[in-house]
């Protein structure tokens, strides 16, 4: 018969812990191609997981985002005049009092990861793979929709799992 100690079980709880990969890890693993592993890995050396510049109400960040729900697409933009992916994101945040970059790749540098869409919860952003590593960012208002800013409709909600496109797209999120 096997005696473990407070002591013991302790030190097998801190090796089990350390024993599982990162959520980051999760992405690395799961990306499509070996092209891809590497672009994360370069993402990830440069820094992730970085605190917000305050502590925020993810339910306030959504609905100053919805506000912008039928704003026209604008690149560069951060207005009610138009907007991009980045732009809705900084304007929301900023709305809230939350200071964020306006480029969606360092967005992502934000956060506790979240590694695949079936653990989205509402408030958390999305990143998504283009010809950057990170070519789109948009905020779940739900387990299954975000908004974000299209380049061919402007600020809309799309279901994550039923948009192909964005399924095929997504990268992680944070939190």
């Amino acid at each position: 018969m096997i005696v473990i100690n407070r002591l013991g079980l302790l030190i097998l709880f801190l090796v089990l812990i350390s024993a599982q990969p990162s959520d980051f890890k999760v992405v690395i693993d799961n990306a499509s191609s070996a092209d891809l592993k590497n672009r994360l890995k370069n993402f990830e050396n440069n820094g992730i997981e970085g605190a917000w510049s305050i502590e925020f109400a993810k339910d306030s960040l959504v609905e100053s985002a919805m506000k912008y729900k039928g704003v026209r697409y604008r690149s560069g933009g951060t207005t009610e005049m138009g907007m991009d992916c980045s732009g809705l994101m900084y304007r929301s945040a900023k709305d809230i009092g939350l200071d964020i970059p306006h480029q969606s790749g360092e967005i992502a540098r934000y956060g506790v990861v979240v590694p695949t869409r079936n653990e989205l919860q509402r408030g958390d952003f999305v990143f998504f793979k283009g010809r950057r590593l990170i070519s789109h960012v948009g905020l779940m208002i739900n387990e299954y929709e975000f908004i974000h800013a299209s380049s061919s409709s402007g600020c809309v909600i799309t279901n994550i799992n039923e948009d192909s496109y964005w399924r095929n797209k997504f990268l992680f999120g944070t939190r």
